[in-house]
């Protein structure tokens, strides 16, 4: 199976961990984590979540959800995102690459391209490197992308579709997704055959405005899976933000289905004029990141960096053309 822990370099694998060929075959991982990374339990921020929020979370997962394997891998505890993620704070819906990996449409209507590329936990071969555009008219939007992840042997590429409809007050879209193994033929053992790894997952999410200051959204990007596992088994994720003047400060909460815990992010950001930087706080394990990004007369670059106690340093970089004056 293709997962996001198929990495080649040797300081992802301490001992009793996986080999690389026994990911790319489907196996399981068993990392012996330091005592300071355990997983924590819930903690009060679920409290924190309003009921209205989680109804809107239901409404898009219905009755499907979305199922995390416990114990399965450790990057899917610890990555929400891969395919398309872009260095931008969560529940931002603002460009073509937030449509496709999250389902959050655009509150813009012009056209804007997006080009991104992420170095998961400092690994060469764990590379991620896509590119998106999007667009709509009246309150329709529409978004479409490539991505290209590791090595030929181990890596995939990916298409991406998100279609939806937004507006002032709040907007919604459903995202499509779909993979194919770089390796020439499937995995030994395979069922699929003359296939070579060919996965697609479909999801949704949405966002609204709670009055002035307040935006909730709610994000279900695996509702429905079939063929080759995705990279990432990736929760449902809600989460509510809060403006005032030129801060925002945002919680949000990656619920898996079962008994497995939850995933939490705090995050603050502060702007200036064309600047504007963000801190944000995780769990699963406890670990942090910034970013920035500048905005020039449509054009707009951004960065972000996040830390792993166990892992290395993820590095995501951004360049934005167009979009709204």
């Amino acid at each position: 199976m293709r997962r996001a822990c198929a990495i080649t370099g040797a300081a992802a694998f301490p001992p009793g961990a996986a080999t690389p060929s026994a990911l790319a075959r489907g196996g399981a991982v068993a990392l012996d984590l330091a005592p300071g990374t355990a997983v924590a339990p819930a903690t009060a921020l679920d409290a924190v979540v309003a009921p209205g929020l989680v109804l809107l979370a239901r409404l898009l997962a219905g009755a499907a959800g979305v199922s995390i394997i416990v114990g399965a891998a450790l990057l899917p505890a610890t990555v929400r995102a891969q395919d398309f993620s872009a260095p931008a704070p969560a529940g931002s819906p603002a460009g073509p690459l937030a449509a496709i990996e999250r389902g959050l449409a655009d509150t813009s209507a012009w056209l804007r391209i997006e080009a991104t590329t992420a170095r998961w936990f400092g690994l060469p071969d764990l590379t991620t490197r896509a590119l998106a555009a999007g667009g709509g008219w009246r309150a329709v939007r529409g978004a479409l992308g490539i991505s290209q992840t590791g090595d030929p042997e181990l890596g995939w590429s990916a298409v991406g579709l998100a279609l939806g409809a937004a507006q002032r007050e709040g907007g919604a879209a459903l995202r499509a997704v779909a993979r194919r193994d770089r390796r020439l033929g499937p995995a030994p053992g395979s069922w699929r055959g003359a296939q070579g790894g060919v996965g697609i997952e479909v999801g949704g999410g949405a966002w609204v405005e709670a009055g002035a200051d307040f935006r909730l959204w709610a994000s279900a990007p695996q509702v429905w899976a079939r063929g080759e596992s995705p990279p990432l088994d990736r929760p449902l994720e809600i989460g509510v933000s809060y403006r005032a003047r030129d801060a925002t400060l945002w919680l949000s909460r990656g619920a898996p289905a079962g008994d497995a815990a939850a995933d939490h992010e705090a995050g603050l950001m502060l702007r200036s004029g064309p600047l504007a930087l963000w801190a944000v706080a995780r769990d699963r394990p406890l670990r942090g990141g910034i970013g920035v990004a500048a905005h020039s007369r449509g054009l707009v670059a951004l960065a972000a960096v996040e830390s792993h106690p166990a892992l290395g340093e993820t590095v995501r970089l951004g360049l934005g053309l167009g979009g709204a004056p």
